[in-house]
């Protein structure tokens, strides 16, 4: 307990913000009960951080923290409604299942994270299996649900009766979203993977993670293309940003005044101008 204590006041600012993103679930919670789709997204990424921290042995404590918060507050907010409604074990029960085998994943990445890889990747493939077949054993339901992906990994018969949980054909999906976009969209996956490679950074880790489940799912459904018009946009954020930048870098090259030396100049309306 000193040591959470201790962590949360060199962390106020991290708290606050894991609150605000744990109140941000549990408001989804409450008004759409297809929130798994957010929270299985973050879980995704939390496990793929985890285990870039493991391979880079970065320390991987922070995200237990937030993750925690977080979920704990999300869940917290909506026990209330879905355990008056009487949607405690269809809607709420194996989400939070989801949750903590999440956290217990980050907890077993923390206690053997410092060891070498000759120990830590074989006991981590170890446990998860053990884990895997525990939750299978008890939970059979839960886990054929993660399996499954609710029938959008694994179709059923259900589902390819219903319209929106099938895919769009490659030309009438590419026109609901348009074709700049979707274009900007798959050339801003690259430019990103391009910055991450070169960065590292766990906010474009998150981009990624975001990016693809969301144009993955919207090829499998059409009932993702809402959520996936985000990520299109962020991606194509992205691809401006790197044209952006290449097109400042030519003003740069062709004002250059002398040898390791150069006035800074700025792109505007597609010339150079000095500043």
């Amino acid at each position: 307990m000193p040591s959470i204590i201790s962590y949360y006041s060199k962390n106020k600012k991290a708290t606050i913000y894991a609150l605000l993103s744990g109140a941000a679930l549990g408001g989804l919670m409450l008004s759409w009960q297809g929130y798994a789709y957010i929270q299985v997204i973050i879980l995704i990424y939390v496990v793929v951080q985890s285990v870039i921290n493991l391979l880079t042995r970065k320390p991987t404590g922070y995200l237990t923290y937030i993750t925690t918060l977080s979920m704990f507050l999300g869940f917290l907010m909506g026990a209330y409604y879905y355990y008056g409604s009487g949607l405690i074990s269809g809607w709420y029960t194996p989400e939070v299942q989801m949750a903590v085998l999440g956290i217990a994943f980050l907890i077993l990445i923390n206690i053997i994270g410092r060891k070498p890889w000759v120990i830590t990747v074989p006991l981590t493939i170890a446990v998860s299996l053990g884990g895997f077949f525990v939750v299978l054993k008890l939970e059979p339901t839960t886990m054929h649900t993660l399996i499954s992906g609710e029938g959008y990994f694994i179709k059923t018969r259900v589902y390819t009766t219903i319209a929106e949980a099938a895919p769009l054909p490659l030309g009438e999906y590419i026109n609901s979203f348009g074709v700049a976009q979707f274009i900007f969209g798959m050339s801003g996956i690259v430019y990103v993977l391009y910055k991450y490679v070169k960065e590292k950074t766990d906010i474009l880790m998150f981009i990624l993670v975001f990016s693809l489940v969301s144009i993955y799912m919207s090829f499998e459904a059409a009932r993702f293309n809402i959520t996936a018009a985000p990520a299109y946009g962020i991606l194509g954020g992205a691809e401006e940003d790197a044209e952006g930048k290449y097109k400042l870098g030519s003003c740069k090259l062709r004002n250059n005044t002398g040898i390791g030396a150069y006035n800074t100049f700025r792109y505007r309306h597609g010339e150079c101008r000095d500043t």
